[in-house]
């Protein structure tokens, strides 16, 4: 599986994303599967999934199309891709080896977490719809909240949030 196109598309109609994915198929004959899956990590560190349902993959290469409900924008990196059919699924992780040092299986010191030098991670860029609803969330500074007992008693509270809509 490869990306078709290293920008994905909103969906029409609805709220939500697309992405191009390339199958292709070594086999001689068709293959049914019962889901594509992609997992896409933001620079925030948050996953969304990208799916397409049953499909019949053919010999060769396979154009497939996968939704996300989700209006993201912005560039994700590819974290997974997995193909399932029956009770089988084939999974293949995206990110770039870690270094290793020779006839040790622990990475080296300092670059723990990091990349092999070159190794590039995939990616697409999503643009930003303007007909979908943006939702934010806030921790306020405080909030003060009446007792009702004692008038003059109030209670503090940190851990609330604020709600935000912004329309496009």
């Amino acid at each position: 599986m490869r990306l078709g196109s290293d920008r994905g598309e909103t969906a029409k109609g609805e709220d939500g994303v697309t992405v191009n994915l390339i199958v292709t198929s070594l086999l001689p004959c068709s293959l049914k599967i019962d889901e594509l899956r992609l997992k896409f990590s933001t620079t925030d560190a948050e996953q969304v999934w990208f799916t397409a349902g049953a499909a019949t993959i053919g010999p060769g290469d396979n154009p497939v199309i996968l939704f996300c409900p989700t209006a993201i924008s912005g560039r994700l990196a590819l974290e997974l891709s997995q193909i399932r059919f029956s009770r089988i699924i084939f999974q293949y992780s995206h990110r770039p080896p870690v270094p290793v040092r020779p006839g040790n299986a622990t990475p080296q010191p300092g670059l723990a977490g990091s990349a092999a030098p070159g190794a590039r991670q995939p990616g697409v860029w999503f643009p930003r719809d303007h007909q979908a609803v943006d939702v934010y969330t806030e921790l306020p500074e405080a909030s003060e909240y009446d007792r009702g007992v004692n008038t003059n008693s109030k209670m503090c509270v940190l851990t609330s949030f604020v709600l935000m809509l912004q329309f496009s």
